[in-house]
């Protein structure tokens, strides 16, 4: 809400206010002879205004982004509960607020002897658990400890862009969306065809090139 606000109001203040006539008024009388809104905002668009527009269109588009993984993020939270409160036996935040990590471990490990909810394998431990859990940064420190991140930076790139939040959030479901199949296993072309992976790079770069204006 509180981005889509930002968006609509910035939005209004560069297309519907009239700037130079809320600059020029100095009285009472002055902004009362005064148009202080733009009667037809969108008739003469120049450059700046045009770029502004671009601007704001990205804008919009990252917050249906928003939108949609925030949607998506409600819907694994309350599959998550259920599953919760319905395999686990945890019926509240309060007793799970309550419970150490390795009695809701055990619990899972539990489970999955009796109800499995892992096809891939017939029993899981604590670790493999974690193992699950920190995939995905796994994988990224694997990444960084390999040079395959920064490595090929020019020299003027400092190699801790590479790592902040905007970055891995691009990379992270570029790599780890496509890399693994339904069942949580690396797919065959994904290891076979690593130009594939350069190619998607490349084009998120172009994609994301844009955003870099704003």
């Amino acid at each position: 809400a509180a981005v889509a606000f930002t968006i609509v109001f910035s939005f209004w203040l560069f297309f519907f206010v009239n700037w130079e006539a809320v600059m020029a008024c100095h009285s009472e009388e002055s902004c009362r002879e005064s148009s202080l809104l733009y009667d037809s905002p969108f008739e003469e668009i120049g450059i700046g205004r045009t770029v502004m527009m671009f601007c704001f269109i990205l804008l919009f588009a990252y917050w249906l982004a928003c939108v949609v993984s925030a949607a998506h993020t409600l819907r694994d939270a309350a599959e998550m509960s259920q599953y919760y409160k319905e395999r686990l036996g945890i019926v509240s935040d309060d007793m799970l607020g309550t419970m150490v990590w390795s009695e809701v471990v055990s619990r899972l490990v539990q489970v999955q002897r009796t109800h499995p909810f892992c096809i891939v394998q017939d029993g899981l431990s604590a670790l493999e658990i974690a193992n699950i859990i920190m995939r995905e940064d796994n994988f990224i420190i694997a990444l960084t400890n390999h040079g395959a991140l920064a490595s090929h930076l020019p020299w003027w790139i400092p190699a801790r862009l590479a790592y902040t939040r905007a970055v891995l959030a691009c990379v992270r479901p570029l790599i780890f969306r496509w890399a693994f199949d339904s069942r949580g296993r690396f797919r065959q072309d994904f290891l076979e065809n690593p130009v594939n992976l350069g190619k998607r790079f490349r084009v998120l770069g172009l994609v994301t090139l844009p955003l870099a204006v704003p």
